[in-house]
């Protein structure tokens, strides 16, 4: 099971980009449901669990991202540099 830091880590990274493409954050419950509202009208909520992250555009389930315990910690000891 992958632990709640990494749940939060991620949340903030998919938020990040979201805010990047012009998207501002309107709300949120806890620390696992984001909402975000377009200049152009568009919302996207995104709603993070244990195993999941579910992105949903104006009501709508878009795209779900598993969440695993490999893939986490890959992303967490990733070497800055390649080894040789």
């Amino acid at each position: 099971m992958i632990n709640k830091t990494d749940i939060r880590v991620r949340l903030a990274q998919i938020v990040g980009e979201l805010i990047s493409e012009g998207y501002r954050k309107t709300g949120s419950i806890g620390d696992t449901v984001v909402a975000l509202k377009h200049t152009n009208g568009n919302r996207i909520t995104i709603i993070a669990n244990e195993v999941s992250i579910a992105y949903l555009k104006n009501g709508r389930l878009i795209k779900s991202e598993p969440l695993t315990v490999g893939a986490a910690a890959a992303d967490r000891h990733a070497p800055a540099t390649p080894s040789t």
